[in-house]
């Protein structure tokens, strides 16, 4: 396991767990604060993918349970926050990357950032 990933999974991890703890975390996330909401799993760069439009700078970002969001490019905006319910995935055919303030998940939640093939 590279570095990179082992200090992400060390992070993401103390994240999932503080959450796990009294929910302080999912205070930096409050669902009725939310700008854009998954609609349907898909490609963050779809208007098909979101309940309105694509999230903007700012944006205050709900990826509910079931549903995934793939980030399938570098994303100029950004973002406030994601709450993590159900997946964020990192294409891996392409450069990605998210400019996020906070990111909170739940329990169940997944960020996918590749696989040993194809990692990032």
């Amino acid at each position: 396991m590279s570095m990179f990933k082992f200090l992400l999974s060390a992070l993401f991890g103390s994240l999932f767990s503080i959450a796990l703890l009294g929910q302080g975390p999912l205070q930096l996330v409050p669902l009725d604060e939310v700008t854009h909401t998954v609609k349907v799993s898909g490609e963050w760069t779809s208007a098909n993918t979101w309940e309105g439009s694509v999230p903007n700078d700012f944006s205050r970002i709900h990826i509910p349970e079931g549903k995934t969001l793939i980030v399938n490019e570098v994303i100029p905006s950004n973002i406030k926050t994601i709450r993590i319910d159900g997946t964020l995935e990192f294409a891996t055919d392409n450069n990605t990357g998210i400019n996020v303030e906070s990111i909170v998940g739940t329990m169940g939640s997944s960020i996918i950032l590749g696989t040993e093939a194809e990692s990032h």
